[in-house]
């Protein structure tokens, strides 16, 4: 399907593209103006490893509480603190190691010889370390006149209740919050979708890479320095790319194939300048209308945007290599950030 095209106003010059400005854009405004436009992208249930990087849409609760049971942190044995004293002794009763469970609640003056991470059994409430005890078959004496109640234990729910803030909403994820979900035993997370680009190379003079070059010629890499940024940052996907030759006709029939890919942006890299043989800025003036037509910014102050009739945005960067690389970092980036749920200021 043909998408349709929208006609610069009866009388305007050749060479109009986009409205004047009195005052070109930072690179921080123009970020919002791209951002006021933009929506975004849906969100999908992934594994927590296909999660890493993106953002949640919600703050993500507690499902369970952590530790879920009160837990020894030192080797030794399990007993009750009010029973140490000068002299004390205990009758060791059994072992438990992580993963077990006692089954029966520890009797008085009685001890458990206890794993790190094993539950403590009910009635037992501290853990004397081993090398605080002597153990003479089953009878154990400590070598401690007092013992703090709760000592080398980690009590139930001491490091998240139920309903506890887990995670945050709209920061990209880390390897410390997908552990941290894993430990509360959740195996997947909604999270904003990758945004889906389309990517026009514009110029007569580029030559792809691995193929003789011309003289007069220059390899492509504009587009790769993009791509390979986008998958550093896991901010979004190229799902259509095409070279462009610096002709109106191409370059507009061009963004009418890139717009039918349904992108959630639509990038444009080169032919920004006025030159006569520039004309992104003329072909995106015929599809949106302008959200500003340069930024006060160098290199790359001329970059433009601008919005379709449908609300797809249209941003075009200058050629120069040094160009491309600081607004992708002063524009490009920030603005997919917003669009897969981070908060920009």
């Amino acid at each position: 399907m043909n998408t349709p095209v929208l006609e610069p106003p009866v009388g305007a010059p050749p060479q109009d593209t986009c409205a004047i400005f009195d005052t070109d854009p930072s690179p921080t405004e123009a970020v919002k103006r791209l951002c006021a436009h933009i929506q975004p992208t849906p969100c999908e249930t992934v594994p927590l490893r296909a999660a890493l990087g993106r953002c949640l849409a919600e703050p993500l609760p507690a499902p369970i509480a952590f530790p879920p049971f009160t837990r020894a942190m030192m080797d030794g044995y399990a007993l009750r603190a009010a029973e140490v004293e000068p002299g004390a002794q205990w009758h060791v009763l059994d072992e438990v190691i992580a993963g077990q469970i006692a089954d029966k609640p520890l009797p008085a003056h009685t001890a458990l010889r206890i794993a790190t991470g094993a539950p403590l059994p009910i009635g037992a409430d501290t853990v004397l370390r081993q090398e605080c005890a002597q153990r003479f078959g089953q009878t154990l004496r400590g070598l401690l006149p007092r013992i703090v109640l709760g000592k080398d234990t980690e009590a139930i729910g001491s490091v998240t209740t139920v309903g506890d803030l887990l995670i945050s909403a709209h920061s990209p994820l880390l390897p410390t919050d997908l552990a941290k979900a894993a430990r509360h035993g959740i195996s997947q997370l909604s999270v904003h979708r990758p945004a889906r680009m389309a990517l026009l190379v514009i110029g007569n003079e580029l030559t792809p890479a691995g193929a003789p070059l011309p003289r007069g010629h220059l390899y492509e890499h504009n587009a790769l320095l993009i791509e390979s940024t986008l998958d550093q940052h896991r901010l979004g996907q190229i799902i259509h790319t095409a070279a462009v030759k610096d002709d109106l006709a191409a370059i507009d029939q061009a963004l009418s194939t890139a717009r039918a890919q349904h992108p959630d942006l639509l990038i444009l890299i080169g032919g920004t300048s006025v030159g006569t043989h520039d004309f992104t800025r003329r072909a995106l003036s015929r599809h949106g209308q302008p959200l500003f037509e340069e930024v006060h910014t160098r290199p790359g102050r001329t970059a433009c945007a601008s919005v379709t009739d449908n609300g797809l945005v249209l941003l075009a960067l200058p050629g120069s290599p040094k160009a491309v690389h600081a607004l992708l970092e002063s524009i490009l980036l920030p603005t997919l950030r917003f669009m897969q749920g981070h908060l920009i200021s």
